[in-house]
């Protein structure tokens, strides 16, 4: 009996580290299809068992962190993305008081040029506070992927201070609260 639980043990522990089935020996993002047959570009990968939904697209840009009101900046926005073919339309709106000056109201990338698309975008700073350029891209099979960038406009404004808090003796703050204790 010991030994059969000492191979069951075995088995189990085996299997837990994916030594039992061959899915696991090929890297995620050589061999895996994502969405309707799109192929994933070789050299992208995830961990195996998870891809975030949506469109497989990031981005990164070059955006100052604080603008000034009346200021126009132009920064890059960067588009990279892990498909072989297709087209990725991409949608860029302005939230709050900021105007925005792009290409085109809607822009359509060809994604066979290559993994790395910029789009030089203006915003013009119109008031104080914290506003959101919003980025919309689709694929042409229906895969979205929605991100935001923030733009502050002006010195940040600090939150309302929690009136419960109290400074401590050693420079701490804390929310002091009553707590009852039950012993059962």
């Amino acid at each position: 009996m010991r030994h059969v639980r000492t191979i069951l043990t075995a088995l189990f522990t085996a299997s837990l580290l994916g030594l039992a089935g061959p899915a696991f020996a090929k890297p995620y993002g050589q061999s895996h299809s994502h969405g309707d047959n799109i192929k994933l570009k070789a050299g992208y990968s995830a961990p195996i068992g998870y891809l975030k939904p949506g469109a497989s697209v990031s981005y990164s840009h070059n955006l100052k962190p604080r603008l000034e009101i009346g200021e126009t900046e132009t920064f890059q926005l960067i588009l990279d993305e892990a498909y072989s073919a297709g087209q990725l339309d991409v949608k860029i709106a302005a939230e709050g008081a900021i105007s925005l000056f792009t290409p085109a109201d809607q822009l359509r990338i060809d994604m066979s040029d290559g993994d790395s698309h910029v789009i030089d975008v203006s915003v013009t700073a119109n008031g104080n506070g914290r506003h959101y350029i919003n980025v919309r891209a689709l694929t042409d099979k229906g895969e979205p992927r929605i991100f935001g960038i923030a733009v502050q406009v002006g010195a940040p404004t600090a939150s309302k201070p929690n009136a419960n808090m109290k400074l401590m003796p050693n420079g701490e703050t804390l929310i002091l609260m009553d707590a009852q204790e039950v012993v059962k």
